[in-house]
């Protein structure tokens, strides 16, 4: 009798409460979607103001007196906005400040803003990073898109590749390979090699090759298929 009361409240735990806990869960993850829609659309107004004081479309009024001095001492130097905002607020950012290396810095000078924009199918979000005209890349647009496994595990799913200049590429870095020494050095080219090299822009990299490995895979399957 003991058995059968304990098997029943177990099912009761199992199957009656857990539905009704993961419905309340579900509609809390759909008020707070909705929720941040909405504020997503008033917080706009100041993203907006943002990006023109970064990337100096309006001036600030309002500078302290020595700040003007200073200024007046430097026009000749003198930049708009403020220069490399986003590149220290990206080393500030205790999760973004360890993939960025120190070859990656000069390219994430350019780098004028960020933008976030939730994606509904499949649930996630996409970060957009716009950079100005610059000499390591011809992309004035870099996307990442991440799939939310829960609300706190978000994984990066897409990322656009980069179109590297020649001989700029953050993510490889081109070696010189040792040559016999019987051989004279002036007769012959130096042998050179390519290596991959930590990066913050590696991501992209990544995730081409992975994609690129899943279009050979299904182009192998449907030859096996028609075979």
């Amino acid at each position: 009798m003991l058995f059968a009361t304990r098997v029943a409240s177990t099912d009761i735990l199992r199957n009656q409460f857990s539905k009704q806990h993961d419905e309340i869960e579900a509609n809390i993850l759909e008020e707070r979607a909705a929720l941040e829609t909405k504020y997503q659309k008033l917080y706009q107004p100041f993203y907006t103001k943002r990006y023109e004081i970064v990337t100096g479309a309006v001036e600030v009024d309002g500078a302290p007196e020595e700040v003007k001095i200073e200024q007046g001492e430097n026009k000749a130097v003198e930049e708009k906005g403020v220069p490399d905002f986003w590149l220290i607020a990206l080393k500030n950012n205790e999760i973004t400040a360890e993939e960025i290396t120190e070859r990656d810095e000069g390219a994430l000078k350019y780098l004028k803003d960020i933008k976030w924009n939730r994606v509904e199918e499949p649930k996630g979000f996409k970060l957009e990073f716009f950079i100005d005209e610059n000499p390591y890349f011809k992309n004035t647009v870099l996307t990442k898109t991440y799939h939310m496994i829960d609300e706190d595990e978000p994984i990066l799913k897409k990322a656009i590749g980069i179109e590297w200049y020649p001989g700029n590429c953050l993510t490889q870095k081109i070696l010189k390979k040792k040559g016999s020494k019987n051989i004279n050095p002036i007769m012959v080219s130096p042998r050179l090699r390519t290596v991959r090299v930590s990066s913050n822009f590696s991501v992209h990299l990544k995730l081409m090759d992975n994609e690129k490995f899943r279009s050979k895979r299904q182009a192998k399957n449907k030859e096996v298929k028609e075979g």
